[in-house]
């Protein structure tokens, strides 16, 4: 997509969806300097409710899930033209952000899986769901175990 086709595509959002563009271009600076300055126990807080490591499903409308899906789609969009980095931890924490402002609920999940390189590694992986829907980074066909859960409400 060129400059002239996104600048199209902007100017023809709704005025809603305008302002989540501004929200996620702030806040994917923000948790990028928030995940390069604070220990990652620190960060969880800012998660939701911890779960340990339990793949869960909240139930969300048609609705909430439909505007969950145009809120994603707009964070990979800025995602991928901020000038920094803005990986799938800076995106799911933006992200859930916004849900908790609009009372969608969410799950968030942090994965990580091992790699097979010359020297074996681990990759780390975050995304997001609503209901049953990925919203944002999907698992890349890699198959990464859950590591922490984190919701949007507390459960039992």
């Amino acid at each position: 997509m060129t400059l002239t086709q996104k600048a199209s595509y902007i100017i023809q959002l709704p005025l809603e969806e305008k302002a989540w563009l501004i929200a996620f271009f702030i806040g994917s600076l923000i948790s990028r300097i928030a995940i390069l300055a604070l220990p990652m126990n620190k960060l969880t807080r800012f998660m939701g409710h911890h779960l340990e490591n339990r793949m869960v499903c909240i139930p969300a409308s048609q609705k909430n899930t439909l505007t969950a899906i145009k809120m994603g789609r707009l964070m990979n969009m800025v995602s991928n033209n901020v000038p920094w980095k803005c990986a799938c931890l800076s995106e799911a924490l933006c992200l859930k952000w916004l849900l908790n402002r609009y009372r969608i609920p969410y799950v968030l999940y942090l994965g990580a899986t091992l790699t097979s390189t010359s020297v074996t590694s681990i990759k780390a992986h975050a995304w997001v769901d609503v209901g049953e829907q990925t919203i944002i980074d999907n698992y890349d066909d890699i198959d990464y175990r859950v590591t922490a859960t984190f919701t949007s409400m507390k459960l039992n």
